[in-house]
């Protein structure tokens, strides 16, 4: 699972030939995002937006 998200995001940069920068600037958002979607998976992306807009305490 971890190998098949992760490789999606790094299948931008060889694109990087044919598109340019963009595609490294892609692939590098795409990896922080999964990594920190990793790293704080026991948080909801619901806790996260009533935590913002502090609707439930």
């Amino acid at each position: 699972m971890v190998g098949g998200i992760i490789s999606h995001s790094i299948a931008f940069f060889p694109f990087y030939f044919v598109h340019g920068k963009s595609m490294i600037l892609l692939g590098i958002l795409c990896t922080i995002n999964i990594i920190m979607g990793y790293i704080f998976s026991a948080v909801s992306l619901i806790k996260l937006i009533c935590m913002k807009y502090k609707l439930f305490g």
